[in-house]
């Protein structure tokens, strides 16, 4: 019996050191468990060989030391040979939720040299690797032969059945100091199909979450540039900033160099792209984006946001933006209880096919300041808005504009419930100006202001009906504005206010205008309709009808935008989800004297998850006053599942009005927990004469853990 407590106590010691043994041969690195660490383990049998001086633990060995568990049939310590011999179902489980397995594990006794028979090994990151045998070496390379690596699950009903994907290697072999696997005379796998031999590839071990190196290439092709591939090098250069090098090689193109910094700081965060190339007639081409912020304090921050390029067409040419205007803005901002404040400067870059760059203004500094007040003892609340500008042009006008607008606002609910709000704004603009343009070839240089009042009564009346299936709100609203006939001087320019038109969203606003350029003269009396609907299977519906009456006829915004003559256009809006497989937003404009249609915009998506589709159309009547044509187009995307893994997408634009198919492309798509395929094609054509229409072929193969293998063109659709 004393023996037997003794031989005990020894293997309590020798587990000690299997377990420390154990952990290298894992492929990923695992520290190995102190010796000092008490340890805990089960077996249904132990005995010891005193002349052999060889300890031996059978069934069911059970070993655990903290969150590390070893399992085996057999555990075997010979102390003369100094080698350590585990057999039978041998099953590492680490703290991670890394899983080894061999059928036998034999080791020495300074635990640097080791064999396995067999070994399987499911990583944190849920990949796994097996190979015919094992081998470790100097305490730090571990190294399997005949190995196969994977990231897919291995399917349950046929455990053995071949993975979608997996790498077969000659040697499989695990660095620990440098955390990386590396793959030998490597083929990679599709379905069982070997589909790409590389002599040698490696990638990081999972323990390791940024690291340099050359990362999968990209491929493809597009009709104006030809065959394309790319090579990313990711370089880490500090735990917080790395540099990712991409050369674009072209058949039909000169080389591009692409490059991508990102950095993340203690208060700050920058990221930015940007391109370099060379053009068939010797000129430089490229562009730049970034972003970047800094987080001064809790209330005060700033920012630097670039785009650039070199060239008009080059981002759509190269598939890197489909963006018509770049806008490069450096700004100050600072939050404090309700008061806001924003210093921005703005630099913008036209790229359309007649615009004039040196007509367009460069903007330093725009300063804004927002107040929102609490409740006052009227029962009122009180904004103040302050603004100034500094617009610079190379020919045109400049501009110089301080601004301020204070607005009072006090609801009321009567006594049927009808909701009242009084409103008194008062604004007042002066504006700088250089070169502006008055009628023929007159320009104007000086000063000019303007002081506007404004009241508002806006009264509504929701009435609510109640019932077991549905409910009901239908709200008529009346506003009435009292506002001077004057303030739109053609001695202050319009910067901002262009883009203007009647909507269901601002025709309740005291001044609809989008900027403060313009305002909208004379009193005017708004009125409107609102039902909404609100179902016990929770579909709802809403819809808005509404016109304004002006009791003066200015042509502030001109006749195209919803104001012509007393009357304006019907507005109206409509909001619709009878069922979850179908949603609708419909808007349009009506001409109050003919009922013409000068705006049709409709949106919807229906289906379900399996099948779905949305389609978008715009009908826009020509606005003279904005050099704008007449616009008719639709788009859509159809979206089909065939199948768990499966799927397809059709999409497209088509310019109704000239009869023009400006985007069509399809790709259908095969994914599951570890590849992803997709394939498709995408043609374009510009509307714009210095560019070609495209074709452009889409391929992309993801492997899990592994990387991307796809097209190096970004459809700008």
């Amino acid at each position: 019996m004393p023996a037997s407590f003794a031989a005990a106590r020894r293997f309590a010691c020798v587990v000690v050191l299997t377990i420390a043994a154990l952990l290298p041969m894992a492929v990923i690195a695992a520290e190995g468990p102190s010796k000092e660490e008490p340890i805990v383990f089960e077996a249904d049998l132990l005995t010891y060989d005193k002349e052999r001086q060889i300890i031996e633990a059978t069934g069911n060995v059970e070993a655990r030391q903290q969150d590390q568990t070893l399992y085996a049939d057999i555990l075997i310590y010979d102390q003369v040979n100094d080698t350590i011999t585990a057999r039978g179902n041998v099953k590492l489980i680490q703290p991670d939720g890394q899983v080894t397995q061999a059928d036998t594990f034999e080791l020495s006794g300074d635990f640097k040299q080791g064999v396995a028979d067999n070994i399987r090994a499911v990583f944190a990151d849920g990949s796994r690797v097996t190979g015919s045998g094992g081998t470790r070496s100097d305490g730090v390379t571990n190294v399997i032969d005949a190995g196969t690596y994977t990231a897919c699950r291995p399917c349950a009903e046929q455990p053995d059945r071949t993975p979608i994907w997996q790498v077969k290697a000659v040697k499989v072999t695990h660095n620990e100091v440098d955390k990386v696997i590396e793959f030998e005379q490597a083929w990679i796998e599709i379905g069982g199909v070997p589909v790409a031999y590389l002599p040698y590839f490696s990638r990081p071990d999972p323990t390791v979450h940024r690291k340099s190196g050359v990362l999968a290439p990209t491929f493809g092709f597009q009709s104006e540039l030809g065959g394309l591939i790319r090579i990313p090098y990711f370089w880490a250069f500090a735990d917080n900033q790395d540099l990712t090098f991409t050369p674009w090689i072209a058949t039909a193109a000169y080389p591009v160099l692409e490059a991508e910094y990102r950095g993340s700081f203690t208060h700050s965060n920058v990221h930015a792209t940007g391109t370099i190339t060379q053009d068939t007639t010797g000129q430089l081409g490229g562009h730049i984006f970034a972003d970047s912020r800094y987080d001064i304090d809790e209330n005060w921050r700033a920012g630097l946001d670039t785009q650039r390029t070199f060239d008009r067409t080059y981002l759509r040419r190269y598939g890197i933006s489909g963006q018509r205007t770049l806008v490069s803005r450096l700004y100050g901002e600072n939050f404090t209880d309700r008061n806001y404040f924003v210093a921005n400067a703005y630099a913008f870059q036209n790229l359309d096919e007649n615009s004039q760059q040196e007509t367009i203004p460069f903007v330093a500094p725009m300063l804004d300041y927002n107040f929102a007040g609490q409740e006052d003892p009227l029962g009122g609340f009180t904004s103040l808005d302050l603004n100034g500008v500094v617009l610079t042009r190379q020919e045109g006008t400049d501009t110089r504009r301080i601004s301020a607008r204070s607005q009072w606002d006090r609801p009321f609910i009567g006594p049927y419930g009808q909701l009242i709000t009084l409103s008194a704004a008062l604004w007042g603009d002066g504006y700088q100006v250089d070169d502006l343009e008055l009628n023929g070839d007159n320009t104007y240089n000086g000063f000019s202001g303007r002081l506007f009042p404004s009241g508002a009564v806006t009264w509504s009346l929701p009435l609510i009906t109640d019932g077991e299936m549905i409910q009901q709100t239908i709200e008529p609203i009346v506003q009435f504005v009292a506002a001077p006939d004057y303030g739109n001087s053609n001695r202050i320019p319009d910067e901002d206010s262009q883009d203007f038109e009647l909507q269901d969203t601002n025709l309740f606003s005291l001044n609809p205008s989008p900027g403060r350029d313009r305002v909208l003269e004379g009193s005017r009396a708004n009125y409107g309709i609102k039902w909404s609907g609100y179902a016990a299977n929770d579909a709802n519906a809403s819809v808005l009808l509404g016109q304004s009456y002006r009791l003066s006829n200015t042509d502030t915004f001109g006749n195209d935008t919803g104001y012509d003559g007393n009357l304006s256009d019907f507005v109206s809006a409509l909001q619709l989800q009878p069922r979850r497989y179908l949603a609708l937003t419909y808007r349009n404009r009506v001409d109050s004297s003919d009922l013409s249609f000068k705006t049709n915009e409709v949106s919807t998506w229906f289906g379900v998850d399996a099948l779905n589709m949305d389609v978008g159309y715009t009908q826009l009547a020509a606005q003279p006053s904005k050099n704008l044509e007449a616009r008719d187009e639709i788009s859509g995307t159809l979206r089909a599942k065939l199948s768990r893994h499966w799927s397809t997408r059709l999409n497209g634009t088509r310019d109704i009005k000239t009869n023009t198919q400006r985007t069509i492309g399809v790709e259908a798509a095969y994914e599951d927990e570890c590849f992803l395929f997709s394939a498709g094609y995408i043609r374009h054509n510009y509307d714009d004469n210095d560019l070609n229409a495209q074709n452009v072929f889409l391929f992309r193969i993801f492997l899990k853990t592994l990387g991307d293998f796809k097209t190096g063109y970004k459809p700008t659709l």
